[in-house]
């Protein structure tokens, strides 16, 4: 998620574009998300409120509890106001007054930098409240992590003590290195092992109080729209390929760099028919057209669903 857009001079992740990836860890390849376009958006500019993979409506706001342009308070926010679909306003913590207030008890949903939580903010008070114990939060955490972080730091320091003794295999010394490197793994895992139920605790109830989860519709679709949108890349990848001359096609080869767009395409069109098939055959067009409303789809975009339909048979 490197990529961000940026709102009035702030950065937000929000607006994500996703992408079939078989370069990952996963070996039958696996969804991934990118924060942005690097687009820039001003007062009155229409915002991406919907993609076919998220639909946040054209009223919403957005908290950025890291803003950028302001760092005199270590609980600062900054609020993007979106009203029919367009930058309204940024409002920071220090000029937020009665308009942003009247604007936050009618908002019905309020989302992060990266697009999740939605948050139950009701009044400004709230909104200082969740980043005076957001922070609070954090510090509880790194606290936690500390001695975790001790070991780490002196496993890094012994592994490098190690390296500059350049210490060859077989050696009782290499042997003694990797005994000593093989104890720092047992215990950095076992340290954060017995903190991670305490951290996970501490981070439900924090979610719980402030922020509310998203429909099981609404996931069932945004997750599904992740693997449309990730197939017409794909696709869209494979016929560019078809099309380069082969003289480039080999050259690329000969170079090392060649990346096997057909391939990846069966990879997504087997990835696609595993999770989707049996829901697709239950509900068939019925859901398609759910889908389609869900995401206030195009004409421009309904082209391309439906071209990647016909060459996955779906």
């Amino acid at each position: 998620m490197g990529m961000y857009d940026t709102l009035n001079g702030e950065q937000v992740k929000c607006f994500p574009w996703y992408s079939f990836d078989v370069m990952s860890l996963s070996p039958e390849g696996s969804i991934g998300g990118h924060g942005g376009n690097l687009k820039y958006y001003s007062n009155g500019s229409k915002i991406p409120y919907r993609s076919l993979a998220y639909n946040y409506g054209k009223n919403f706001i957005i908290f950025d509890f890291n803003p950028e342009l302001t760092n005199n308070d270590d609980n600062n926010w900054v609020a993007h106001v979106i009203e029919d679909g367009l930058l309204k306003a940024s409002v920071y913590k220090e000029n937020a007054g009665k308009e942003f207030e009247e604007i936050l008890k009618r908002s019905h949903k309020n989302i992060s930098y990266y697009g999740g939580s939605n948050f139950k903010f009701k009044s400004i008070a709230d909104v200082n409240q969740y980043a005076v114990e957001s922070d609070k939060l954090m510090k509880k955490i790194n606290k936690l992590h500390e001695t975790a972080d001790k070991i780490m730091r002196e496993w890094f320091d012994a592994l490098k003590e190690g390296r500059l003794k350049n210490l060859e295999k077989g050696t009782p010394e290499y042997a003694e290195l990797s005994s000593q490197m093989d104890q720092f793994s047992i215990r950095h895992t076992a340290e954060t092992d017995r903190i991670k139920p305490e951290i996970e605790k501490l981070r439900q109830a924090f979610a719980e109080k402030w922020t509310e989860n998203e429909s099981e519709d609404y996931l069932k679709m945004s997750d599904f729209g992740k693997s449309i949108e990730s197939g017409i890349l794909t696709l869209k990848c494979k016929k560019i390929q078809e099309k380069e001359p082969k003289e480039k096609l080999v050259l690329t080869k000969e170079h090392g760099i060649f990346f096997d767009r057909q391939k990846e395409w069966q990879y997504y069109c087997k990835y696609f028919k595993k999770t989707y098939r049996k829901m697709l055959e239950k509900e068939c067009d019925e859901f398609w057209e759910k889908y389609f409303e869900w995401c206030e789809i195009t004409d421009t975009e309904r082209k391309k669903v439906d071209e990647l339909r016909r060459e996955m048979g779906v």
